[in-house]
């Protein structure tokens, strides 16, 4: 009988270490979880921090072509304008020149 006991104590102790092995794996396995999760929150983090910039850049581009644009119609209607101007000078200079003949 003591043999079995002996067997069995050997039996408990080994199934014990098992269940201890196991229970070590699964931490092990939960810590590295984790720590991607924690990864993965600081590339979320990055990535949002990237986005804003982006959009910053854009707007502030779009900012600076709209100006463009507003500066470029300025000068086309200075241009227009001088040539009416111009246009009405000759006419008038055509004109008296016509005029006094």
């Amino acid at each position: 009988m003591e043999e079995y006991n002996i067997a069995f104590s050997n039996m408990q102790n080994s199934f014990d270490t098992f269940v201890v092995c196991i229970g070590v794996f699964i931490s092990l396995l939960g810590l590295f979880i984790g720590l991607l999760s924690f990864l993965n929150f600081k590339s979320v983090e990055n990535s949002k921090k990237e986005l804003k910039e982006h959009d910053k850049k854009i707007s502030d581009l779009e900012a600076k072509f709209k100006e463009q644009i507003e500066n470029q119609k300025k000068d086309f209607q200075k241009q227009i304008e001088e040539a009416i101007k111009k246009e009405r000078q000759d006419f008038s200079t055509r004109f008296r020149m016509a005029a006094g003949r």
